[in-house]
């Protein structure tokens, strides 16, 4: 006879590791990372995403096998706004996740503001010191990827909010600001502000965050 067993332990941290247990498929994740991929996003921040909100041991590799299944199965009809809608809604049908979208006078898109409950665990623990972080020209739609940031315990930098901006005019950075506040009643326990040095609106930061 052939008895099929172990001969080994199966540790954890084996099982964590395999491919398929890596594998992410929960469809809000999956929207919000198609939606980051078109912004623009840098793939170590997409990495970090995946990682945050799954606690999954994702890799490099797994995140770039993603953004392809995604490009490829992205579908190229239907409005924009239609499929807008549809991942937001999606997105905030986990518990604890939120976004916000502003308009212009004209009805356009201006800002996006996404927040998921672990970001919003992130900054209430930690809301001392806080970067801001954007990613410039790098989609079609010429939205800017514009992120707040903090440190934790370890010294390692988490996302607390992403938002899609038309661009870094005065409003556009207020409904950034506006949506972070709003959802983090914590943000008066802010101290310091990171920026970077081309970073134009100083003096909304400055009222902002007095």
């Amino acid at each position: 006879t052939h008895r099929r067993t172990h001969n080994h332990r199966l540790r954890r941290e084996v099982y964590e590791n395999y491919p398929s247990t890596r594998r992410v498929t929960h469809p809000s994740v999956l929207d919000f990372v198609d939606e980051l991929v078109k912004a623009g996003s840098k793939p170590k921040k997409i990495l970090k995403y995946l990682q945050e909100t799954t606690g999954k041991r994702v890799i490099l590799r797994d995140m770039h096998n993603l953004v392809h299944r995604l490009k490829v199965k992205r579908r190229g009809t239907g409005a924009v706004e239609e499929r807008l809608e549809a991942v937001l809604r999606k997105f905030c049908a986990s518990r604890g996740n939120n976004a916000s979208i502003f308009m212009d006078e004209t009805k356009t898109t201006q800002t996006i503001t996404m927040q998921t409950r672990q970001m919003g665990r992130f900054f209430e623990a930690f809301p001392e010191v806080v970067m801001l972080d954007s990613t410039h020209g790098t989609n079609s739609s010429k939205y800017k990827l514009f992120s707040f940031m903090i440190d934790d315990a370890f010294g390692h930098g988490q996302y607390v909010q992403h938002a899609l901006v038309e661009n870094e005019s005065h409003a556009c950075m207020m409904n950034a600001i506006g949506a972070f506040k709003k959802k983090n009643p914590t943000s008066d326990r802010i101290r310091a502000i990171m920026i970077d040095k081309d970073f134009g609106e100083m003096s909304l930061l400055k009222r902002s965050f007095h």
